[in-house]
Parts: C-alpha cells; structure tokens; sequence
C-alpha cells in the first residue's frame, strides 16, 4: 500500500532544523503484473519439473481431441488412522488391564 513519512528534526535546545517528507508505495504482486505477455520459459520449466506439456495455441484443438484417449492417473487418498487397527485397540486394552492389575497388587488407589 502507499506510505508516507515526515521527518523532523531538532536541536538539543529543542529549536528545529529541519523537515522532510517522502512517500513511496509497496505493492508485492506488482511484479507479477509487470508484464502482460504469457512467460513461456517459466511455463516449460514448470511442466518439465511436473511431467506435463507445454502447448502452443495452435495445438489446442488437438490437445482437446485427444483427451478422451489420454491415459489419466487415479489417485485415491486413504487414510486409515492407527488406532482403527484392531491390534492397535487390543494393546491399549491390555495396557490398561496391567496397569490396573499393578495398581491393585501394590494396594495403590
């Protein structure tokens, strides 16, 4: 956003030197809009590093075409926490029998 800034400064004896003023503007995303043409270079590296095609505009309709024959990966999610184990539910269930049949040997509450 735009910010401005007053200077002031004074003397021991609280007499003043001196003002000044400035003002300035900081936008971070100015950057990203500085150019409006297509970063072509950018655009390659990125499908090169993630295994996708950089295609021209002329390419488009075949591009589309061909979708309906493009091999597409499945990827499904599972999660399956731990404590959904049976195992894991059996374990605790003994850990807390023994430390109740410990309590009880040791006449502790």
């Amino acid at each position: 956003g735009p910010w401005r800034a007053r200077l002031e400064a004074a003397a021991a004896d609280g007499s003043e030197l001196g003002v000044s003023e400035t003002g300035w503007v900081e936008e971070p995303g100015a950057e990203e809009f500085a150019r409006l043409a297509a970063d072509r270079a950018a655009m390659a590296q990125l499908a090169r590093r993630t295994g996708g095609k950089l295609l021209a505009p002329e390419d488009l309709d075949d591009f589309a075409a061909g979708l309906s024959e493009a091999e597409v990966p499945i990827t499904d999610e599972r999660l399956d926490p731990l404590w959904h184990r049976w195992w894991v539910f059996l374990l605790a269930l003994c850990c807390f029998c023994a430390e109740w049949g410990v309590r009880r040997f040791h006449g502790l509450p």
